[in-house]
């Protein structure tokens, strides 16, 4: 093997490499943005939840130990909604808060 196609062989590989780190990165982008959820759709996942599960919201709320007009209330306004309440009731759906910027900048 001469030099010249040693050093060919080493570009492909570096050029295939660079495409294989790009493709995993964007799959990651996707996968985070696909497993984060904004607060204000906390009624939506936990209606879904009581659905998927088979259970009632009285239900869930002894599930998360609050009660049903807490819930009620942090559903419709979690934005103003005691912290501890809405780690509650993720906590029912194994979910946890977490706190980023708003334009998924580090």
């Amino acid at each position: 093997m001469n030099e010249f196609s040693l050093v060919n062989q080493i570009e492909q590989i570096e050029t295939l490499l660079s495409a294989l780190k790009q493709q995993t990165g964007q799959q990651s982008a996707h996968s985070r943005n696909q497993s984060y959820i904004q607060i204000h759709q906390l009624k939506t996942m936990v209606s879904q939840y009581c659905k998927d599960n088979q259970i009632n919201l009285n239900d869930f709320a002894l599930l998360a130990n609050i009660g049903r007009a807490t819930l009620t209330r942090t559903m419709q306004d979690p934005g103003n909604s005691n912290i501890k309440s809405i780690e509650a009731i993720l906590n029912v759906m194994g979910k946890q808060l977490y706190i980023g910027n708003i334009n998924n900048e580090s």
